[in-house]
């Protein structure tokens, strides 16, 4: 089995391409975006943790150079169907970016209430991925979940192909291994995720998708498919 905490190497060899909020005349700029979604199921890191799932984001991005930017942003979801699980959150990650790699650390903490599976906690990343071509990146990340005591980490890719002025695909692939993360170890979940995203102007967008994640255990459970969409404004 394949330990997270060997995956660690692979941050140092992986690193991800980003584009800050600099505008044309070189001053910073700072971006704001709220997204609202629905899941038919809510699939977090390999896990089923709801069916009919509902959330809203708010996220924005402070560029201070070319190079440095920091992300942050709130959440909260519920269910909408007979359950009352309800997960609230707060993230920030800086990023640094060096030619056609990014790397950075992630801050993140998660509230579950009527979770049957997950605490609530603060969970610590490192993240990186290595810009491949214009419309193809590689990326890894691992991952200390105070609220598990474990390890995840992940690889994966991300390509994009634009369709037309308005409207591009994207597709993930990626596979996960964990530690020590609520009674699994070692190979996680084989995942793919395809999204549309058609931008009805400058500032507003709808993003239909349509994921699966296959167990790569097969004392973790079934596997999922599911489907969702994500309407966005961003200013």
């Amino acid at each position: 089995m394949i330990s997270p905490k060997a995956l660690i190497t692979s941050l140092i060899l992986l690193p991800l391409h980003h584009t800050f909020a600099v505008d044309e005349e070189g001053e910073l700029a700072l971006g704001v975006e709220v997204a609202t979604g629905y899941r038919s199921e809510y699939i977090f890191r390999g896990f089923e943790l709801s069916e009919d799932w509902l959330d809203v984001q708010l996220q924005g991005e402070y560029a201070f150079n070319n190079t440095n930017s920091l992300q942050f942003g709130v959440w909260y979801g519920s269910e909408t169907g007979d359950g009352d699980f309800t997960e609230t959150g707060v993230f920030t990650d800086f990023t640094v970016q060096k030619d056609d790699y990014q790397y950075g650390l992630s801050l993140t903490y998660r509230s579950f209430d009527s979770s049957e599976i997950f605490d609530s906690g603060l969970d610590i990343g490192l993240f990186t991925t290595y810009h491949l071509s214009d419309n193809l990146d590689l990326g890894a990340s691992v991952h200390y979940d105070f609220g598990a005591d474990g390890f995840y980490s992940n690889i994966e890719t991300n390509y994009y192909r634009v369709l037309n002025e308005d409207a591009y695909l994207s597709y993930k692939l990626g596979i996960s291994a964990v530690e020590d993360y609520y009674g699994r170890n070692g190979l996680n979940d084989l995942y793919y995720r395809i999204t549309f995203t058609y931008d009805i102007n400058s500032n507003v967008s709808i993003s239909p998708f349509l994921g699966t994640s296959i167990q790569l255990d097969s004392d973790n459970g079934g596997d999922s498919l599911h489907g969702g969409v994500w309407f966005e404004v961003s200013f």
